[in-house]
């Protein structure tokens, strides 16, 4: 067997590897086929992203301390629309006029980064025990209730997560992003299957 045919033998396997590694379709043509070809596979692929943009949710403090949704708003497309910013002089961004200028207390210590770090997790949320309309003890320690001294990102790559929050809940799909100001809140995941998403933890 001439040195061609080992090589091409070779490079069969690989492929062949690379295809079971990939854990699906998109995934195994992504490692088989050409880079000329990921444009078209990108475009193929289902976009997470609403025709209209992207829909982001933040949730702050009132000047009680009780958790709140400060927005729910729209960032439609454009070449580099700015969805949120924190400085180091507005450690967790621009909020409400009347909203708490302190931080209050984490419930939850050991989940808070480092001071002056931050992480990026891939967390999933189970089924709950909780039934829809059971009502929630809403408070940190109870019913999944906490609160970090952390300004969090979350992006969901799956749809059917309820946030509550002291003062109201809101409806999660894929694709929203969720930006909380150290401020308390519980996820309830109603379907039956889990459900994951994105988060990124920044200390401040």
């Amino acid at each position: 067997m001439d040195d061609t045919k080992l090589s091409l033998d070779g490079m069969d396997m690989q492929r062949r590897s690379l295809l079971q590694l990939g854990g699906g379709l998109i995934g195994g043509m992504a490692a088989a086929l050409p880079f000329a070809a990921a444009p078209a596979l990108a475009a193929a692929a289902p976009s997470l992203i609403g025709a209209e943009g992207l829909r982001v949710v933040v949730a702050a403090n009132n000047a009680k301390g009780k958790s709140y949704i400060f927005k729910d708003e729209i960032i439609k497309r454009g070449s580099r629309p700015l969805i949120w910013q924190h400085t180091a002089q507005d450690a967790m961004g621009v909020a409400g006029p009347n909203d708490l200028k302190t931080l209050l207390p984490a419930s939850i210590p050991a989940i808070d980064p480092p001071v002056g770090a931050a992480e990026w997790r891939f967390a999933t949320i189970g089924p709950s025990k909780k039934k829809k309309g059971e009502p929630l003890v809403r408070k940190p320690g109870k019913d999944g209730f906490h609160i970090t001294t952390t300004i969090d990102y979350d992006i969901f790559l799956q749809g059917g997560m309820t946030m509550f929050l002291d003062e109201g809940e809101v409806e999660l799909n894929a694709g929203d992003v969720v930006i909380i100001r150290n401020a308390s809140h519980a996820w309830m995941n109603y379907t039956d299957q889990p459900i994951s998403f994105l988060a990124m933890l920044v200390r401040v």
